[in-house]
Formats: C-alpha cells, structure tokens, sequence
C-alpha cells in the first residue's frame, strides 16, 4: 500500500489472497460446501479534481480529502478456472485522512 493524500494518490495491491468459494449466498450461508479459489487486486487513485476540507466540531470529525479518479483491476482463480474483468475506472474517487475522537483538535 502506497498513500500520498496531499497529492490526491494512493494504490493498494492485493495477490493471491486465498478464499473459499461456495457458487452462492445461500449455500454460503447454510455452511454449504466449498472449494478454494484466490483473488487478486489493484487500486489506484490519482489526479486532483478537488480539495475538500470538512470540520463538524459537534460530532468531533475532520477530514481533508482530495476529489480523484480511481482505477479497480481484479482477478479470480480456482481450480481449472480463472476470471479477469475489465478494469474498472471511476471519476468518483477520494484519498485522505481523518480526525476523531481522542485525534480531533
């Protein structure tokens, strides 16, 4: 995982992060049988469209966030099969930080 808020950019990667797949919800759910699959993953966010800087002193939250775009790739395998989709790009995306709690000012 890579994060530079400030400059509105962050990605995070994830490679082969073993699961269980069950076909469905219900058979999920139901404790039905499984068999292990794997997944993969990469986020990138980038770009500055906006800053936004959100303060709400009676609920104790700040934030400052950068307004981007985000790019999603993922994969799926499991024995004898795999599945790759299309990257995913959206023109809605955010990176930034918090403040709460024990954190807010």
């Amino acid at each position: 995982m890579r994060v530079n808020p400030g400059a509105g950019e962050a990605s995070f990667t994830v490679t082969n992060l073993p699961l269980e797949d069950f076909g469905n919800v219900v058979n999920s759910l139901s404790g039905g049988s499984s068999v292990p699959a794997s997944l993969s993953l990469a986020i990138t966010w980038s770009g500055v469209q906006e800053r936004l800087n959100i303060r709400n002193q009676t609920v104790g939250f700040a934030g400052e966030f950068v307004h981007n775009t985000a790019t999603l790739q993922w994969s799926a395998t499991e024995a004898g099969l795999s599945f790759v989709a299309d990257p995913l790009d959206s023109d809605f995306a955010e990176v930034g930080h918090t403040r709460n709690g024990a954190f807010f000012p």
